[in-house]
């Protein structure tokens, strides 16, 4: 990923004079273009050294605890629980 956001950074140093949207250079490197916006204020904010550092921005712990995450997948794939399928809600 760290690849991905430099060629962002070089993609819109190539296209300083005549400019290019986040949108096109999300599109350039298959990635959403927020997460382009996000590279930008990262190198704004604190240039190649804060771009290159690895952490999991956006990521949210889980709100349930394991235990409930547990009993729940119990009741998903309990064949006697709840419906079969997608094809069960047409009916």
């Amino acid at each position: 990923m760290v690849a991905k956001r430099v060629y962002a950074l070089l993609i819109f140093k190539q296209n300083e004079l005549t400019g290019i949207s986040k949108r096109e250079v999300a599109h350039a490197i298959e990635v959403n273009h927020n997460s382009i916006q996000t590279w930008r204020n990262l190198y704004i904010d604190g240039g190649l050294e804060l771009l290159t550092k690895h952490s999991k921005i956006g990521y949210k712990p889980s709100i349930i605890i394991l235990e409930q995450e547990q009993a729940l997948k119990e009741q998903m794939y309990n064949p006697y629980n709840g419906f079969v399928g997608f094809a069960e809600l047409l009916a």
